[in-house]
């Protein structure tokens, strides 16, 4: 692979991902009720993990 092909793969990877991350932190983090839904989700998939990780074998 031409470090053309890898760097413009890099862009397009980039590019997205940084309007992703303003996206969320502009609309959707100052949001109490949204910040507070992302907590839940972060501790019940926490949890679950736990949870299978104590009944595995």
């Amino acid at each position: 692979m031409s470090w053309e092909f890898l760097l413009m793969s890099f862009v397009v990877v980039l590019l997205p991902g940084t309007g992703v991350i303003y996206t969320l932190a502009v609309g959707l983090i100052r949001r109490p009720g949204v910040l507070q839904w992302i907590r839940r989700a972060f501790a019940g998939a926490f949890g679950f993990l736990g949870a299978r990780l104590a009944t595995s074998e």
